[in-house]
């Protein structure tokens, strides 16, 4: 008698399928693979279909779906096949919302060592994406569920959900959770960025308030001030508004606390501005060594090759060891 195939060797097969024609026999594996014990392969089955754009196993992945909530301790631990299911109905623009609706609203509480774990965080947030691409009623309800959720992904998902549907609706939302603050710091940190997607020009003053939580002195500052005031300055540097390298400069240049300078640059430098570029060239020339160093270290964003001749020039004329071993490092990269 033949020996069993073992996982892997089926997991090779499936993705074996991804680099062939689309045929009748694709399909008869891959509905034979989702109907299977092993959750394992019913998520990478799932994954291919996804990948080869198979409409056509749309019933087949809901039928997985729906085996897979029946003791689901058993047959989907870790609820891997179920959010391969989501994912793919999601990416094959699947557009009726009661598989979506059922799964932001799942937990699956499994044991673990030290306490019980919900491994569906991450299902719950996959269906919010789905829910936001289709619309209707009912969906903003949901994501205002999912920003209190207990688990953080699950309520980085809704911010990050948020930023796909109107500013009128998200950005509320996005300023109230983001002053109601979370124990994880990712999850406002988020919100900042979100802010700065939907809405950037009525968001940047709100966003630029949590620059002032860096700015103080040095010894008064706790570590989760320095992150969200990190993370505030990369939302607005990253916006390419026409005023963030002026607002950054002017936070850098009137504060006391020399991390928080040091720590500014790398925004600026993702303005792409030219003034910023100007500006990090002279720190380089004349500023303190440390701070030089990171202004080399942010720089480098500026990847064309005048822009490169000038900062090696600006490196030259400096003659620090510890200047040039910063830009060696990353220029030989």
């Amino acid at each position: 008698m033949a020996k069993p195939a073992s996982t892997e060797e089926k997991l090779s097969v499936l993705r074996d399928l991804q680099k062939a024609s689309i045929s009748e026999g694709t399909r008869i594996a891959l509905g034979k693979a989702l109907a299977g014990a092993n959750n394992i392969i019913v998520a990478e089955a799932a994954k291919t279909a996804g990948r080869l754009g198979m409409e056509k196993m749309i019933p087949d992945l809901l039928k997985a779906f729906d085996r897979l909530l029946d003791n689901p301790l058993k047959r989907d631990k870790g609820c891997l096949a179920k959010e391969a299911i989501i994912e793919t109905l999601d990416k094959l623009e699947y557009d009726q919302v009661d598989i979506f609706f059922h799964g932001i609203r799942y937990y699956q509480i499994e044991p673990a060592y030290l306490r019980p774990v919900d491994t569906a965080a991450i299902l719950r947030g996959r269906c919010a994406f789905a829910l936001v691409r289709i619309g209707g009623a009912g969906v903003v309800f949901e994501l205002v569920e999912l920003l209190v959720d207990p688990e953080p992904q699950a309520r980085i998902a809704a911010v990050k959900a948020l930023t796909g549907i109107s500013s009128d609706i998200s950005e509320p939302l996005l300023r109230l959770k983001t002053r109601q603050g979370d124990e994880d710091h990712q999850v406002v940190a988020e919100c900042l960025f979100a802010l700065m997607d939907v809405n950037p020009e009525n968001s940047v003053g709100f966003v630029e308030k949590f620059l002032f939580l860096g700015s103080e002195d040095f010894s008064e500052l706790s570590d989760r001030d320095l992150i969200l005031a990190e993370n505030a300055a990369l939302a607005i540097g990253g916006s390419k508004l026409e005023i963030a390298f002026e607002i950054l400069q002017h936070h850098r240049e009137n504060s006391i606390n020399p991390e928080f300078q040091d720590m500014l640059l790398m925004p600026m430098a993702l303005t792409r501005f030219e003034g910023a570029f100007n500006y990090l060239i002279d720190i380089i020339e004349n500023g303190f060594r440390q701070s030089a160093v990171s202004a080399v270290n942010a720089i480098k964003l500026f990847g064309d090759e005048s822009h490169q001749t000038r900062i090696q020039s600006a490196v030259e004329l400096r003659d620090d060891t510890e200047i040039s071993k910063a830009y060696a490092a990353w220029h030989s990269a």
